[in-house]
């Protein structure tokens, strides 16, 4: 959870390359959510990448990529988890080749990649349910933190990536607020279980 409640600071503190470049990081990226192989491994030609990261169709911003409940999950803002989580592993790393095979039954990081972001989604999504027993809401402060937020995304974001993955103020204020609910309630759920404790056991 502390990985998606920095997903702001991780998108506003580097540039990510666009979705017709070339590059490892940027095949992974397209491969990592649509489980799919873009590289030729017997080649590994930066033409192949290329022209395969071109193709992939943009997406649309009013796409549902998940619903459970009454809460919707909309496409961007599973993009909007995945950029956050490629960009800080790469800064982290060094850099990443997400076609890599890291296991003997042929998963590569760009599989993993898809699962730590698909565990983030439901994990907020899981929170999130909680947020109406809770009684959480958000602040003007809270609100304001989303806005300066949301002027750092678009200051740091690509034209070409905010087409791309159909990013637009409306869905990346959603995908804030979800993240600043779901930090709110496990501090409400953390102090539940606090109140349960002895003075010892504190």
């Amino acid at each position: 959870m502390l990985a998606v409640r920095l997903t702001a600071v991780s998108l506003a503190g580097c540039s990510n390359p666009g979705p017709g470049e070339s590059g490892a990081a940027q095949t992974g990226s397209t491969e990592a959510l649509s489980g799919e192989s873009t590289t030729d491994q017997s080649s590994a030609g930066t033409e192949t990448e290329s022209e395969t990261v071109a193709s992939n169709e943009p997406v649309n911003p009013e796409d549902v990529a998940l619903k459970i409940g009454d809460m919707e999950i909309s496409a961007p803002e599973m993009y909007y988890y995945y950029l956050a989580t490629r960009l800080q592993t790469e800064m982290q790393m060094g850099g990443m080749d997400w076609t890599l095979q890291m296991s003997e039954d042929g998963s590569t990081y760009g599989d993993y990649l898809k699962t730590l972001v698909e565990s983030q989604v439901l994990q907020n999504v899981f929170w999130n349910s909680y947020a109406k027993d809770d009684g959480i809401t958000l602040s003007e402060d809270d609100n304001e933190e989303i806005k300066e937020n949301l002027a750092s995304f678009n200051a740091n974001i690509s034209e070409a990536d905010r087409e791309f993955y159909g990013f637009n103020d409306e869905n990346i204020t959603a995908t804030l607020e979800h993240i600043a609910i779901a930090g709110k309630v496990i501090e409400a759920e953390v102090q539940k279980q606090i109140r349960q404790f002895t003075d010892e056991e504190k």
